[in-house]
């Protein structure tokens, strides 16, 4: 009799959450940066756990799908980021800023 073990990833599974999500990218050394002001300061990881809470609230339903990518990207970071590639989760950052 042989047995079959088929293992992936389920369209049904959950992202992280904010708090998940934010603690390993920032935990990686990661950093999102306010780059309105010169030179561009980091956004510490409260304000953007603050962002993230306020949207996943807030959000129309329409936008869930670019939160649950985002949040993924930031949870997908290496857990030692060696350069800003590694961190570059910001087109998911503004395709959710964007949705609406």
């Amino acid at each position: 009799m042989m047995v079959l073990f088929i293992a992936g990833c389920s369209s049904d599974s959950k992202p992280p959450s904010c708090q998940q999500a934010l603690a390993h990218y920032y935990g990686a050394g990661c950093s999102y940066f306010d780059a309105s002001r010169e030179p561009p300061p980091a956004i510490p990881q409260s304000a953007m756990l603050n962002f993230c809470q306020t949207a996943a609230v807030q959000a129309p339903e329409s936008c869930q799908d670019e939160l649950d990518v985002w949040l993924e990207c930031n949870a997908a970071v290496p857990d030692q980021a060696t350069s800003n590639a590694d961190c570059d989760c910001s087109a998911d950052y503004m395709a959710l800023l964007r949705c609406g």
